[in-house]
């Protein structure tokens, strides 16, 4: 027996994302190539029909007759690729654009700031070009700003999902968000990182030499002129160094060169 369909775009509490995606899915269906595009193609078949003709091919007949009652000599057009992909390419762009739109405009409305100052030991800067800028307990710190710690300093930054990240003194951090999960970019210094369990995102530190990932684990990590060092307390890390990739569980740790 026939069901009636429900259309997900009108479904009360439906995901505001696929309902924007079925609608551009049904306009894509309805969508037809345009008129120029399969004029274009035709004239494309013609050409080739004629340089068949000029090199002496057989030239399949299949019926018509031209305006003075004489047979015409007339071969399958072509389909062509470029209209009959068309479609899809629009449809692929279209996807793309919706869910790049999504994501920043999801982030912009829902995804707020990267990490909070929690506490501060002596002065944390924001360095935003030649400007030292203060920041205090409570401050939001957003994505891709650069925070650094001077001299027997320190701080205490909380992400947005609950890893705390101990700024030793002289650290330079920023905080990048993606679809991988979220990335501390440690330019200099030393951090602790107490990270919260993850779920379908991780929780990456990443030096000028080593990529650091993690699931759930309290692991260190210094960078500085001579190389960076990885140490774990607790869970387990994975350390790309660029040539290989080493597991280190509690008590080990691992130095660039």
């Amino acid at each position: 027996m026939p069901t009636d369909h429900v259309d997900p775009a009108s479904t009360p509490g439906g995901d505001p994302l696929d309902r924007l995606l079925d609608r551009v899915t049904d306009d894509i269906r309805r969508a037809e190539p345009p008129a120029d595009l399969l004029k274009a193609a035709e004239e494309r078949g013609w050409r080739r029909l004629a340089q068949q003709r000029e090199a002496g091919q057989e030239i399949r007949l299949i019926g018509g007759t031209e305006s003075g009652g004489r047979r015409r000599r007339r071969a399958a057009k072509p389909t062509e690729p470029s209209v009959r992909i068309l479609p899809w390419a629009i449809a692929a762009g279209l996807l793309i654009a919706v869910l790049g739109a999504w994501l920043v405009l999801g982030r912009m409305a829902f995804g707020g700031p990267s990490a909070e100052v929690q506490t501060v030991d002596g002065d944390l800067f924001q360095i935003a070009g030649a400007s030292h800028l203060p920041v205090a307990s409570g401050d939001p710190i957003h994505e891709g700003d650069v925070v650094r710690t001077g001299r027997d300093q320190g701080a205490v930054l909380r992400l947005d999902d609950g890893s705390l990240i101990e700024m030793r003194e002289r650290t330079e951090l920023s905080i990048d968000e993606g679809l991988r999960g979220t990335t501390l970019r440690l330019a200099r210094g030393s951090v602790i990182v107490e990270a919260a369990p993850q779920r379908d995102r991780k929780l990456h530190v990443e030096t000028d030499d080593c990529l650091v990932s993690v699931v759930g684990t309290i692991f260190s990590v210094d960078h500085g002129t001579k190389g960076s060092r990885v140490s774990v307390i607790e869970g387990e890390v994975h350390v790309d160094t660029r040539r290989d990739e080493t597991v280190l569980t509690p008590g080990m740790q691992i130095a660039t060169d």
